[in-house]
């Protein structure tokens, strides 16, 4: 997503906060520069194409500090002792809607691996492992990978990989105004607390932003934008103002999204996954959802999908602490609803010559292998098929998404889903019972409108 020019960025300044006492150590030899992906790009919402990022990092030795990029927006700011994570969203008009920070620490940094935890004393995310601290919070590891490569893996919360991409090297670190810039109109500074950005006094922007707030959604969560040449179309364009556009609501209407949407448009060998709904009529408390799912995959691959709520709202601030994890949640009630439980359903379904299997499973602990569950079936109605290289998925799952048509809407919008594909080992016998293998960098999860991630 490009961000737009101001002629006045050149000018732009921003306080420095001075480092600590104590040694200065800059950021070593073997992560400096400017980086391209090679080989597969694993993500928190699934496979990304090559051209999705571009890692730099950068010293200031000046000021006793470095400077690192990923994505369009997304920045790393540190010294001897923290690293502050700090993100800029900008809308299509290159309004900054959308600002996120975290706070880090350095937890090693050697000519071996650099290496970067939640910072110790911060409280945790809501979204992060129950009771977890410091490095089993989040953590962000750089090293060499033979002679000529980098590393880099964000996990959050570990062992659940936000990102991890092998980088080579393609030039020069750039000049300390390519990290200013991508900051406007924010400062990026040390705190110990994870939401949104401060303004910069010197933006003008205050006023602005405070006269829209009324106009423009700046719920938070986890920011992380890819960029694309593509922008895709808002569903309501009287939302236009925010990130995240609303279904709108008729009975029967149909709703489809192709999951990974901005990476597949880009890269059309990852994964092509679908996910359908069929809006109900009103009253749905509760009512039966019809679902569809169809995913290519090859003949004894297998497709997965689990249902993981609503989307996290910083407004509402619930405690979500497997927000990243692979366990199921189930929300009765509206997005903003009174019960979640951590029994919401999970399928895995795949088709062969020997029959058409869908398995319900769940997870038990944050991340494990699924297994089967033989009692109270969540999904009815159910058909699997396989035509043309593609596995398709029907079936049915009671919802309890509200009375009116706002309640549709909020519902459909924010549910949040995660998808695998792996493979079936040895081959299927139409018993339903055969055993099926990791999924590689072949996953993600984000909410139905997060940002422009699924397409229409």
């Amino acid at each position: 997503m490009p961000v737009k020019e101001f002629a006045f960025l050149a000018v732009t300044t921003f306080a420095v906060t001075p480092p600590l006492p104590g040694p200065v150590p800059m950021l070593p030899s073997f992560v400096l520069g400017s980086w391209k992906p090679i080989g597969h790009v694993t993500s928190m919402v699934g496979p990304l194409p090559l051209n999705a990022l571009n890692f730099t990092a950068a010293n200031d030795e000046e000021n006793g500090e470095y400077w690192m990029s990923l994505l369009e927006g997304q920045l790393f700011r540190g010294n001897s002792h923290q690293m502050q994570y700090c993100f800029v969203y900008q809308g299509n008009k290159g309004d900054p809607l959308h600002s996120e920070q975290s706070p880090f620490e350095v937890s090693e940094m050697t000519e071996r691996m650099v290496q970067f935890c939640w910072r110790a004393g911060v409280p945790r995310m809501p979204t992060h492992k129950t009771a977890c601290m410091g490095c089993d919070c989040a953590k962000i590891t750089l090293f060499p990978e033979g002679v000529a490569y980098l590393r880099f893996t964000f996990e959050m919360s570990p062992p659940s990989h936000h990102l991890d991409v092998l980088l080579e090297r393609a030039s020069e670190a750039p000049g300390l105004q390519h990290y200013r810039q991508r900051l406007w109109p924010y400062v990026c500074e040390y705190n110990n607390h994870s939401g949104q950005l401060d303004l910069d006094p010197a933006s003008g922007m205050q006023r602005r932003m405070q006269s829209e707030t009324s106009s423009v959604q700046r719920s938070g969560g986890c920011a992380m934008g890819v960029h694309s040449a593509r922008r895709l179309p808002a569903e309501n364009a009287s939302l236009e103002k925010t990130p995240m556009p609303l279904v709108t609501y008729e009975a029967g209407k149909t709703v489809c999204r192709q999951i990974n949407s901005m990476s597949f448009q880009e890269d059309e060998s990852l994964p092509d996954v679908r996910f359908q709904m069929v809006l109900p009529s009103l009253p749905c408390f509760p009512c039966v959802v019809k679902y569809s799912l169809s995913a290519a995959v090859k003949e004894f691959e297998y497709i997965g999908l689990g249902f993981k709520g609503w989307a996290w709202n910083r407004l509402q601030t619930p405690l979500r602490p497997n927000y990243f994890g692979m366990t199921t949640e189930w929300h009765v009630g509206l997005p903003s609803g009174d019960v979640s439980t951590s029994e919401g359903p999970m399928l895995i379904a795949y088709s062969s010559s020997a029959g058409a299997c869908l398995r319900e499973m769940k997870v038990e602990g944050y991340v494990s292998h699924p297994v089967d569950i033989e009692a109270k079936p969540s999904f009815v109605d159910w058909q699997v098929e396989r035509a043309n290289g593609r596995v398709q998925v029907h079936f049915g799952k009671q919802e309890w998404w509200g009375f009116t048509a706002e309640d549709i809407s909020r519902s459909a919008s924010f549910l949040r889903m995660q998808w695998a594909i792996g493979s079936v080992l040895g081959h299927p016998d139409g018993s339903c019972q055969e055993a099926f293998g990791y999924h590689s960098e072949k996953r993600g999860m984000s909410p139905l409108n997060w940002f422009d991630a699924y397409g229409f």
